[in-house]
């Protein structure tokens, strides 16, 4: 038996229900597969463990112990993955791990927000459209060119990246068309880079003292999204008149059958009394008819 999980939380125990002698420790019968070092109170090895589980070590600067199931160590140093390739012999060198800055990911993360914004871009345009092939959801809805305003403010507004200096997302390559389309420099975003990571790192996160472009786009968007937001109180406003229109319909459809009930009653009551005067009717004109000297007149 091979466990497919590495690691000593993954090793292999065995226990057998042994209905033969009704002992499932000895080595008699099923009892031969029990296999389980840690029973208690006598451990149970009937089988014979050919490699033991075992977590991967490593000692960080001399001191750190740091265990995983797997080679793989994660989490331990912050944005750093560890892989151990081979056991450490006692005179082998010890490890050295060096790193270089991946500045690549910006570049991903802005092409990843530009496509986001374009894609809410075109929904903003749907919801918002208004002309003779229809009108959309929120035509005409402030709330809809509020939010899109203030998100265009973002790309031209000026953060600090030290020294004095401020820097903008337009700046940094991020280009918006007439028709609100953003697209990305690629080569004006690689020069900023170049010459000053460090500033367009301080840009998007900030400082202790003073918001990135992160921050208070984040801070922007939850004014709206936020579970107390504006875009919530609206939905709860919407609802809330939903509900109250329902109980007007509900109370109009009770009038109505009532109303409905009443003429009929109406009705009933008029065409009652139209038959009693059609028999009343008929009545007098047959007892004119047999009145003496009367005489009836062919039509």
């Amino acid at each position: 038996m091979t466990s497919k999980e590495t690691g000593l939380a993954n090793s292999i125990t065995t226990t057998v229900t042994d209905v033969s002698d009704g002992n499932n420790s000895d080595n008699l019968g099923l009892s031969r597969l029990a296999y389980d070092p840690a029973a208690l109170p006598t451990a149970i090895t009937n089988l014979t463990e050919i490699t033991e589980a075992l977590d991967a070590q490593i000692t960080i600067d001399g001191t750190l112990v740091v265990t995983n199931s797997t080679n793989v160590f994660e989490d331990v140093i912050d944005g750093v993955d560890i892989t151990a390739k081979k056991l450490h012999g006692v005179d082998d060198d010890i490890s050295q791990i060096s790193f270089t800055a991946n500045n690549a990911n910006i570049q991903v993360g802005l092409e990843t927000f530009v496509e986001s914004y374009n894609e809410l871009q075109v929904l903003s345009k749907q919801l918002g459209a208004s002309g003779e092939s229809g009108s959309g959801p929120l035509a005409g809805d402030s709330l809809l060119r509020g939010v899109m305003g203030k998100l265009r403010q973002q790309f031209s507004e000026g953060f600090d990246i030290g020294n004095g200096k401020t820097l903008s997302l337009s700046e940094l390559g991020v280009r918006s068309d007439r028709y609100g389309v953003l697209s990305l420099e690629t080569e004006d975003l690689n020069e900023f880079i170049s010459d000053n990571v460090d500033g367009v790192e301080q840009f998007f996160v900030g400082t202790d003292s003073a918001d990135g472009f992160v921050a208070s786009l984040k801070e922007l968007t939850s004014f709206y999204t936020d579970s107390d937001g504006i875009i919530q109180n609206r939905i709860d406003s919407k609802t809330t008149q939903l509900d109250r229109l329902d109980d007007d319909n509900l109370a109009f459809s009770r009038r109505m059958e009532q109303l409905e009930a009443r003429l009929y009653a109406q009705y009933n009551a008029m065409d009652l009394i139209v038959a009693n005067l059609n028999s009343t009717s008929t009545y007098l004109m047959a007892q004119l008819d047999n009145m003496p000297g009367v005489v009836k007149q062919d039509s």
